[in-house]
């Protein structure tokens, strides 16, 4: 998996060096110094020029060090600064689409109560383009800030997040046969089980998720999330890497890393297993929390 060092990793590794090669240098141009004077007994002449090179190198090396490392947190400091801007645009744009495309869905839902148009199947892919897209938002939103923003831990119903989610999908039939109380940030445990139940309905065209909760030690939980879908023929195990598409009609790769990734931010581990193609895949989320 890629990964990338933080501001603070990079500043701390370029004070570093610039106190290696700055203090490397100082010793050298000393020492030759030092030397030179120890040989001024014996030829003068040559001491004294190699005690003013060392010192004229030797100083215009220090400067050329100093400079170097000026400039390396310099360009650190612009490239952060940079990025923080990009990501505050990225983060207004996205929460602006995020916002008009919920104002969509409403609307659309309360075109489908109407009598008329429940069996208008248009309306019905037009329901779940948005919700597709209005999740792609979020979590490009989430991806964002997941490095940077602080995760909330408190106890959340599973229950009660699993049926209010499981509205999104009516295609599909979610069912739990224990509920449990779970120790996640809220929005990230919304944004993993969102996550799966889209991958089941669009790229598993699962009609139903079973949701099994067993009690661990520890106060640990593990929650299976099992579809009967297309199943995957690859190594399921994969699924989740860093923006990876398996096939040419897969997403982006977005949603199940950034489940993984949450997972892990809250001291859990989310991971996949397929018995194979057409039987359906599992998701295994072990986290914190206790049986209702």
């Amino acid at each position: 998996m890629k990964w990338a060092l933080s501001k603070q990793w990079r500043l701390g590794l370029a004070g570093l060096w610039l106190l290696l090669t700055f203090s490397l240098s100082a010793w050298w141009m000393m020492h030759g110094m030092g030397q030179s004077a120890s040989m001024q007994e014996y030829t003068h002449e040559i001491a004294a020029r190699q005690y003013r090179m060392f010192l004229w190198e030797g100083s215009f090396l220090l400067a050329f060090v100093s400079l170097g490392g000026a400039g390396l947190f310099y360009s650190i400091y612009w490239d952060e600064k940079r990025n923080d801007e990009i990501r505050r645009f990225f983060s207004t744009f996205t929460h602006e689409l995020k916002t008009s495309l919920t104002s969509l869905r409403l609307q659309a839902e309360i075109l489908e109560e109407d009598p008329r148009n429940r069996e208008n199947e248009n309306l019905r892919r037009l329901l779940r383009d948005v919700v597709r897209l209005e999740l792609q938002l979020e979590n490009a939103l989430v991806l964002a800030q997941a490095e940077s923003s602080k995760l909330f831990l408190e106890e959340i119903p599973l229950g009660k997040t699993v049926q209010a989610i499981s509205a999104h999908w009516p295609q599909l039939k979610v069912s739990l046969d224990t509920d449990a109380k779970v120790k996640a940030d809220q929005r990230a445990l919304e944004c993993i089980l969102k996550n799966i139940l889209q991958n089941a309905s669009v790229h598993g065209s699962a009609t139903s998720v079973s949701v099994a909760v067993q009690g661990q030690p520890h106060d640990r939980l593990q929650i299976f999330l099992t579809d009967n879908g297309k199943g995957f023929d690859g190594k399921a195990e994969e699924l989740g890497a860093r923006l990876v598409r398996h096939t040419t009609r897969s997403g982006a790769g977005i949603g199940l890393y950034l489940s993984r990734l949450l997972a892990s931010r809250m001291g859990g581990k989310l991971s996949f297993s397929s018995p194979g193609a057409g039987k359906g895949l599992k998701a295994s989320l072990e986290i914190q929390g206790r049986l209702a």
